[in-house]
């Protein structure tokens, strides 16, 4: 499954216009997101630590190899928006005369700003082909999406309006992992797409703090042959130890609270989803009983008036075929 244009060509025919564009941003993508996997493995190294991955745009997209027009990508929330920090899966139908037709966008992971699992409407989708240039890409496509995110959904096809407070939540659980879809295959490449992410998008500052970073080393002190200095010191150090110990247990009890809090945050944004979509299947079929009882009112009206007017007409026959009796 995995989106190598070698192993893609032997499944597709690279002649074919479409599939020989989509090839080539198989390619693009896959190279810059290595090229940025590599530089942030480097930053981390020399400086002991992850750099802030947050600069820049995160995006993560493979095409399947069993269905070269349908990717599975995943993007990271913009820096300084209720997203930042959040890994947000998603899939990208592509028509078959791409690059002509625009995609459809489906999100997977809650977000707070696009419905799960529903084509969502965007100026760069399916939904406003008037708006789509056959220049765009899916890599162009995928930084747009990134940058309609903190936009207001308007009432818009497949978007939500939840608070700021609760698309912090679902960011930070988000990370937390891939989400569920498909057969073990499509969740092997949500899975690998997840874990470069991970790598790629920083956690929000001060929300998701691991206490993991490592202190710079002091200069080794000279050893003085004061006895009572050196234990004065020695006490100074444990006593040191002793609050470090504690900073770490409090940074890991509020990385605990956090991430539970993520995850409540994503429970309650699927328990919301199963409520509006019982409310509108209820309201649905409540149309469609007061359609029906119109209906049978109409068609009992009818049946009473025609039995009338036979019951008239057999009436007059009746009448008619006394008098010329008499």
């Amino acid at each position: 499954m995995a989106s190598d244009v070698e192993a893609l060509k032997a499944n597709w025919n690279a002649k074919t216009p479409s599939v020989r564009r989509i090839l080539q941003e198989v390619k693009e993508l896959t190279s810059r997101a290595e090229e940025q996997l590599a530089r942030q493995r480097g930053a981390s190294t020399s400086t002991g630590g992850g750099s802030d991955a947050g600069e820049g745009v995160a995006i993560v997209a493979e095409a399947l190899e069993e269905n070269i027009f349908e990717w599975h990508f995943a993007i990271g929330g913009q820096v300084g928006s209720e997203y930042e920090g959040g890994v947000y899966h998603g899939r990208i139908l592509l028509p078959a005369e791409y690059p002509f037709k625009p995609p459809d966008f489906v999100m997977l992971t809650p977000s707070g700003r696009f419905e799960v699992g529903k084509r969502i409407c965007l100026s760069i989708s399916r939904h406003h082909p008037e708006h789509w240039q056959p220049s765009w890409s899916v890599r162009t496509a995928l930084t747009a999406l990134i940058a309609f995110m903190p936009t207001p959904g308007e009432g818009a096809l497949g978007s939500l309006n939840y608070t700021e407070r609760e698309k912090r939540d679902l960011a930070l659980g988000s990370r937390v992992r891939a989400p569920k879809f498909g057969n073990a295959n499509r969740q092997e490449v949500s899975d690998r797409i997840h874990a470069k992410m991970l790598e790629l998008v920083a956690p929000r500052k001060g929300e998701l703090e691991t206490g993991a970073a490592a202190a710079e080393d002091d200069e080794p002190e000279k050893v003085e042959d004061d006895k009572p200095e050196k234990a004065s010191k020695e006490s100074a150090a444990e006593a040191s130890g002793d609050v470090e110990n504690e900073e770490g247990t409090r940074r890991k009890e509020s990385l605990d609270e956090s991430a539970r809090a993520g995850l409540e945050a994503v429970v309650e944004f699927r328990r919301r989803e199963r409520e509006r979509a019982a409310a509108e299947e209820e309201r649905r079929h409540g149309l469609g009983r007061r359609r029906g009882g119109v209906g049978d009112l109409i068609l009992s009206t009818v049946f009473w008036v025609l039995l009338a007017m036979a019951t008239c007409a057999i009436l007059k026959n009746v009448a008619k075929s006394s008098q010329a009796y008499l």
